[in-house]
């Protein structure tokens, strides 16, 4: 995750610009984007500060809150497709579901049923000993 311009910088640069110094040369002294030098000008105008943002961002939201009902769902429809399971739990995708399939520790159906050609050839081996 970047790290975040100190405010020591942010002042400095909004500075020079209020004093008169063209955006574009700041920036290449400061190896600062102009568009974030633009959007410092402008929070110093609204917010009347230049601090940084804290904990702007967390990650993505939880899809599934309820750790322990998502597992008690999985060990009740452990015979399910990962893709039926994930309809049935509504309003996330299948991608979803298998992350946190993986990350509470269970494997995921990936077909619905088992291939019928290689069971009857293991059938007729195991018949013909």
């Amino acid at each position: 995750m970047a790290i975040a311009y100190s405010e020591d910088l942010r002042k400095r640069a909004v500075a020079l610009i209020e004093d008169g110094k063209k955006i574009e040369k700041v920036a290449k002294l400061l190896n600062i984007a102009r568009s974030t030098l633009f959007r410092w000008v402008r929070q110093k105008q609204n917010e009347g500060s230049l601090a940084p943002k804290k904990d702007w961002r967390k990650g993505y939201g939880n899809k599934i809150p309820d750790l322990e009902k998502f597992e008690q769902f999985v060990k009740d429809h452990h015979g399910m497709t990962a893709t039926a399971m994930a309809e049935k739990w509504g309003s996330i995708s299948v991608r979803v579901f298998c992350k946190w399939l993986k990350r509470t520790g269970f494997t995921r159906k990936k077909k619905a049923t088992v291939i019928s050609s290689g069971m009857k050839k293991n059938v007729s081996y195991i018949w013909k000993q």
